[in-house]
């Protein structure tokens, strides 16, 4: 019995604290990614501190990063991104360390100039670099159902480096997985045409 109560207990706590510092998130595509969006971007992190907002009153993470390309937003050589730390803690937004490649969707930055990704980490893209030079993206969720819901014959033809109609529906109807890199990139100018 005692063990019983135990194993109880146990499950109880762990119950308990997964919903404390857990977060659900919807699930979304790369159209509600993009729809999102206040700011899509590739580039690499130069910087990652934490600090005391005076603002706000509370802690804060500051990444910056060097974009090679913006797809939508305003065009500047470094782009700050401010995370309020609870977002992080408690609700587990990503985080980035320098030197991390990524193609990034950010939320509009609120009235204090916080932001994160939208949908999490679904909208945190790692760009990876194979030793031969093959470009992949894949976000935080392994691209899970990164294009469920979407048309490929909405895209067909308009999509960079995909021939065929039956091509791209191929690389939409993946469960999960990464992505070439030239594929998805021309995947969001489509999208956001």
């Amino acid at each position: 019995m005692k063990r019983l109560c135990a194993v109880v207990g146990m499950l109880l706590v762990c119950a308990w604290t997964t919903g404390a510092f857990g977060a659900v998130v919807k699930e979304v595509n790369l159209e509600y990614l993009c729809a999102g969006a206040g700011r899509i971007f590739a580039g690499v992190c130069v910087g990652s501190t934490s600090e005391y907002d005076d603002a706000t009153g509370s802690p804060v993470f500051l990444y910056s990063f060097k974009p090679s390309r913006i797809f939508k937003g305003d065009q500047s050589d470094i782009i700050t991104m401010k995370v309020h730390a609870s977002a992080i803690t408690f609700a587990r937004a990503p985080k980035f360390n320098v030197g991390d490649s990524v193609v990034l969707f950010l939320y509009p930055e609120s009235d204090k100039g916080f932001t994160t990704p939208v949908g999490f980490g679904q909208g945190k893209f790692y760009v990876k670099t194979s030793p031969q030079g093959f470009k992949t993206v894949v976000n935080e969720r392994n691209n899970i159902n990164l294009f469920k819901g979407m048309a490929p014959q909405q895209y067909a033809g308009r999509v960079a480096g995909v021939q065929s109609t039956a091509a791209l529906e191929s690389i939409m109807t993946q469960a999960a997985g990464a992505i070439e890199h030239a594929v998805f990139v021309s995947l969001i100018e489509t999208i956001l045409q």
